[in-house]
């Protein structure tokens, strides 16, 4: 099923152009307070970097590693503005366990953290491209920078692919509690009604706001806080 409704499938833009000046997501390390407008114009500039650059297509994988911290908003939008598949891993598994669900998922790209450039680093899985955020002091492996893709990308709306509400958007891993985790297929839809059951269940309005504490490589960190865009 086509949507027809561009807004459904790029919900940043859609609310970036209602609020372009609220203020949607402050990130305590840095301090910094980020806008609609500051988080779309992000997540465009990556979105046009995957689709441009790297030649990313519907239905491709990107592999994140990474803690909390604001380029997960970037790669969740950006990925969904391109209808590109978000993967990301959960940062206490180990090097083998990675390796084996990235078989599964074949990830094209791995946005890792500085802080995790040793688990990056004894991956095997064979990437096309590797992307560091953050600063390293040690480098151990030759990769692209976040923030100077950042800066040399258009922020103009990508060129978006077809979109189906099946589509996938998130691939998540379960708890693993009987072995290896198991990779869940969130698709577009499910982000979309998750997002108004909990505006409907919870009475959540415009002046509520909530801290973020779940990770963002499990289900309750992503489906909890996308309220916010509603």
């Amino acid at each position: 099923m086509n949507t027809g409704w561009p807004w459904v499938v790029d919900l940043l833009a859609g609310r970036s152009s209602l609020t372009p000046g609220l203020r949607a997501v402050y990130d305590r390390s840095s301090r910094v307070w980020y806008t609609f407008k500051d988080l779309n114009f992000r997540a465009n500039k990556l979105a046009n970097y995957l689709k441009d650059e790297l030649g990313l297509v519907q239905g491709d994988r990107v592999a994140i590693l990474a803690h909390n911290r604001i380029e997960c908003f970037d790669l969740f939008f950006a990925t969904q503005k391109t209808n590109i598949i978000s993967f990301p891993l959960n940062v206490r598994l180990s090097s083998t366990e990675m390796d084996e669900l990235l078989a599964q998922a074949e990830p094209r790209v791995l946005c890792f953290e500085n802080a995790l450039e040793e688990k990056a680093a004894s991956l095997t899985f064979p990437f096309e491209t590797k992307v560091r955020v953050g600063t390293a002091k040690h480098k151990i492996l030759e990769t692209e920078d976040y923030e100077a893709i950042l800066q040399s990308s258009s922020a103009c709306a990508p060129q978006a692919n077809h979109f189906s509400f099946h589509d996938t958007h998130l691939l998540l891993s379960t708890g693993g509690t009987t072995g290896l985790p198991k990779l869940a297929m969130s698709p577009h839809r499910m982000v979309y009604m998750n997002i108004i059951n909990e505006i409907m269940s919870w009475n959540i309005t415009g002046g509520d706001s909530a801290t973020i504490v779940l990770p963002l490589f499990h289900t309750g960190g992503w489906h909890l806080w996308k309220t916010w865009i509603r």
